[in-house]
């Protein structure tokens, strides 16, 4: 018998095929154009813990700011919201490797940004990456090694990656609206 554990694995696997899916479907639909996908860049099984939800719909207005502030329009927008991962895909019309530099600069200089994981999907298919615009790896949320080895060698608890998340994003609540939770 299955524990939890195992099913939510296999429930976060099956959903990040459905959205690999949808993205070739997208594509395919849109030959002359890009998608962009965000999903939260949030450690563990659950995608889902406090705050995900809010820095995802975050990201997701920061984005699409972005987006019309370039004048860069969307042609759809799906959003999927499933039992323990969520992500939202973009279809939009212009230069790849533009879309992942702006994608970039906003991982890169939003205080919430390190909690964004923005992909972008060539006509082909093939995901564009920091390295292919001159943007060097993502560092750990809490010290100053590269986010992969950190993950790999699980360098810090669970807990403390949470806790981190949490307490930032509580910062930038109260420094952006003045709200205390």
């Amino acid at each position: 018998m299955p524990n939890c554990y195992s099913m939510e694995l296999q429930s976060i696997l099956k959903n990040r095929c459905e959205i690999e899916e949808q993205i070739k479907e997208l594509l395919a639909k849109y030959p002359d154009c890009m998608v962009m996908q965000l999903v939260p860049n949030i450690p563990g099984i659950n995608k889902k813990v406090e705050p995900a939800v809010e820095i995802f719909q975050i990201g997701r207005d920061t984005l699409l700011n972005q987006l019309d502030d370039y004048k860069i329009s969307v042609k759809i927008e799906i959003i999927k919201y499933e039992l323990a991962f969520f992500a939202g895909l973009w279809v939009v019309k212009y230069c790849g490797l533009k879309i992942k530099k702006l994608c970039v600069a906003i991982e890169d200089h939003h205080p919430l940004g390190m909690f964004f994981d923005l992909d972008v999907y060539q006509k082909n298919g093939k995901k564009l990456n920091r390295e292919n615009v001159g943007a060097k790896a993502r560092k750990c949320f809490l010290c100053d090694e590269p986010a992969k080895v950190c993950s790999l060698f699980q360098k810090h608890t669970y807990e403390d990656l949470i806790l981190f998340i949490r307490q930032t994003y509580l910062k930038y609540r109260y420094d952006v609206k003045g709200v205390v939770l």
